[in-house]
């Protein structure tokens, strides 16, 4: 081979390699832009499912602040308007409690005023609160001494003297056994801490200048008969 053969041919060989080399860099170059390509979108899309999360946790938070705040805003309305039925429950019972005594007391007054009509309005004798105990209460058993008082059944009442047989009598009790608890309930005008179970309120309807035990005892059995125990409660 001649000199300007291997010269030719080092030449064709060198520019094959040239070429050779530009395009593996254009390769290269091409495979290195699609990678950045390829990069940035799974950037932006990580960006982009990064603030859809963001915006959906936003989303439900915001939710969650706008139930929470109805709830809460539900559960003052309801606190509100259980105190408000609370004082109306409580005035309402008040009102009432207020307008039972007023009733009672005017019962009270208008029976008493009939048992003395019939009795007087001073001392009375056994024989005068018999004849008219058997006349009006149902179930009535007498007048009694203190030592002699007699077994009761639900529903008997009798009244009392406190002062033992033989004695002068002082003072007029009566006694009603209530069918409703099978107890048996004491009167005394004076109010005074006996034993059993007291009717009255604990305030003395007599005055110790008055001597109408007689006509008071007749009128609580009346009024226990026909409205019950609890009715003396607001006399």
């Amino acid at each position: 081979m001649t000199n300007i053969q291997k010269q030719r041919k080092a030449t064709e060989s060198s520019l094959t390699n040239n070429v050779r080399n530009k395009a593996t860099e254009k390769v290269t170059e091409s495979n290195n832009k699609a990678t950045d390509k390829v990069s940035k979108l799974q950037k932006q899309r990580t960006y982009e499912m990064s603030d859809m999360e963001v915006t959906k946790k936003h989303s439900n938070n915001v939710r969650n602040n706008e139930v929470t705040d109805k709830a809460t805003k539900l559960q003052k309305q309801k606190t509100y308007e259980m105190s408000n039925n609370v004082v109306k429950d409580k005035e309402t019972d008040s009102v009432t409690k207020r307008l039972q005594t007023a009733i009672y007391k005017n019962l009270y007054k208008t029976i008493l005023k009939q048992v003395t009509k019939a009795l007087g309005n001073t001392t009375t004798s056994n024989v005068e609160l018999d004849a008219y105990g058997f006349k009006h209460i149902k179930n009535y058993l007498g007048t009694f001494s203190k030592d002699t008082q007699p077994t009761t059944k639900p529903g008997d009442s009798y009244i009392y003297n406190d002062m033992n047989r033989g004695s002068i009598g002082r003072h007029w009790i009566a006694v009603y056994h209530n069918p409703t608890d099978n107890k048996k309930y004491t009167y005394d005008s004076y109010n005074r801490n006996l034993p059993g179970n007291d009717l009255g309120n604990g305030i003395p309807d007599q005055r110790y200048n008055q001597s109408n035990c007689g006509q008071r005892g007749m009128t609580a059995l009346l009024m226990v008969q026909k409205y019950g125990v609890d009715a003396l409660d607001n006399v």
